[in-house]
């Protein structure tokens, strides 16, 4: 055995076998606070930016922030890393730094599906709060701030002298982020967060860069461009993180209510020839009726970062979907009086439209063959997902509709990502979770497997085999 590989078998505990859910949770507050205001007896309300539920009393959301700034100070004596998360017998509390200062928490309660038949034998708070994946929601929160920053720019009080306009914004975004985002049942694949890009041949790559500098060329205030085809990426010219960020918000909340089943519908409805007919597009965030010259669009904006200075530009931002392919736009802010015209959304909506339409049959028919042995490893026994961090892209078969994992394995993996990222960069754990199943983490040189391997009379030989097979398949290949 090798000094940097840990071979471990332990024995699983959880007993809940839905598809990747986690045990319910209730959101019970919500909140952003400057941690450098307030500091003087009487004014500790100064420090609060924002608070859910809005009807709580001042005095009680004094004491929920003044908790978590306690227990986040206490915790600093032991560790140079702040707290970020931690676990009563009826609620988890969970604390990101956005920035300096500048802190976001939310505490939810715990909901325990046997609480009304009472405790099991031999059950206690301990046991049955091993179902909760702090990391989950740690990454969820650190994922929410991500998003509130591309849209509206970092949380500064430089920026704002008044901070009423930065409450305001707080309050506009979270309202509808919190309503949309169901807390009590997270999938735990939310830790395994990267970019899923698109495999395409050498012809549809060039269609699609083709398509990208013709947009450039006719519209010269266009400097970024992001396209997804679905949820997963097609071109990409901003800033990886943030193009993550970008692509969370599209697909999670500007396309809530599109399901794979729906994209398979519109494969099969809308063939070929009908694209090249036409073309069905809209704009988010564009005028009402692109018919009506008299409409005043009114700005949206997206902050990128600029790579020179570090710090945030603000850009017009611009969404286009057509044929499940959606074009993101990010024009320079000079621009913003002419592009926001119907007359200038027309003109965009007339070039994008057949632009789109034409690529769109390629991209379907790649999108079909993604898990094409060429481009993906297949083996009916091992279930993962592999992470490239230079790139921030992400391989996976774990989220297959058609064969479910159970969540005690899924729970195993997110352990396992944990113990994996803490220790050295070459290091893998084998971990052996149920009968007949193992669970396998890898990283080296910025590149992570994450893998489930069942097969009758699976043992440690068996699984060193696979799981090293599908991590040089993709490493070869990045």
């Amino acid at each position: 055995m090798s000094a940097n590989k840990d071979k471990l078998a332990t024995a699983g505990s959880h007993h809940h076998t839905h598809n990747g859910r986690l045990v319910d949770l209730e959101l019970a507050s919500f909140c952003v606070f400057n941690s450098s205001l307030g500091q003087r007896e009487g004014e500790e309300h100064q420090k609060i930016f924002l608070f859910f539920p809005v009807t709580t009393d001042v005095d009680v959301q004094i004491r929920v922030i003044g908790l978590l700034e306690a227990v986040s100070k206490f915790m600093r004596s032991f560790s140079d890393t702040d707290c970020r998360s931690f676990l009563t017998s009826q609620q988890l509390h969970v604390i990101f730094q956005a920035e300096p200062d500048f802190w976001m928490a939310m505490t939810l309660n715990l909901v325990h599906p046997s609480d009304t038949a009472g405790p099991r034998v031999g059950e206690n708070d301990r046991t049955r709060n091993e179902t909760i994946q702090e990391e989950v929601y740690c990454s969820i929160l650190e994922k929410a701030y991500k998003m509130f920053k591309i849209l509206n720019g970092p949380l500064s009080l430089a920026e704002y002298p008044d901070t009423k306009p930065l409450k305001q914004k707080l309050q506009s975004f979270f309202a509808d982020y919190l309503q949309k985002t169901p807390f009590g049942k997270l999938d735990v694949l939310q830790c395994f967060d990267a970019l899923s890009w698109l495999p395409m041949n050498r012809k549809v790559f060039l269609s699609v860069q083709n398509v990208v500098n013709s947009i450039s060329v006719n519209f010269r205030e266009v400097r970024y461009s992001l396209m997804l085809y679905w949820d997963q990426v097609v071109w990409n010219d901003i800033d990886l993180p943030e193009a993550l960020s970008m692509a969370h918000y599209i697909t999670k909340f500007l396309y809530p209510d599109l399901m794979e089943k729906d994209i398979q519908a519109i494969h099969s409805s809308l063939p070929a020839q009908q694209f090249a007919q036409g073309h069905l597009g809209r704009f988010f965030f564009g005028p009402k009726n692109l018919q009506d010259s008299e409409e005043v669009v009114p700005p949206t904006f997206a902050y990128l970062t600029d790579p020179e200075s570090g710090l945030a530009v603000r850009y017009r931002l611009v969404v286009y979907s057509a044929a499940s392919i959606a074009v993101c736009l990010f024009l320079d802010e000079a621009s913003s009086a002419a592009s926001e015209s119907t007359k200038y959304y027309r003109n965009l909506d007339a070039y994008l439209g057949p632009a789109v339409a034409a690529i769109a049959p390629d991209l379907a028919e790649q999108y079909s063959k993604q898990h094409n042995p060429q481009w993906s490893y297949d083996s009916p026994n091992v279930r993962y997902i592999f992470l490239n961090e230079s790139n921030l892209s992400k391989k996976q078969t774990l989220a297959d509709r058609n064969q479910t994992v159970q969540v005690e394995l899924l729970k195993a993996l997110v352990d396992i990502k944990e113990d994996v990222t803490n220790r050295f960069d070459d290091t893998e754990i084998y971990e052996k979770v149920l009968h007949d199943c193992w669970i396998y983490g890898k990283r080296n040189f910025q590149h992570s497997l994450f893998a489930v391997v069942t097969q009758r009379n699976a043992d440690l030989v068996l699984t060193e085999g696979k799981g090293p097979c599908v991590f040089l398949f993709y490493f070869r290949k990045s």
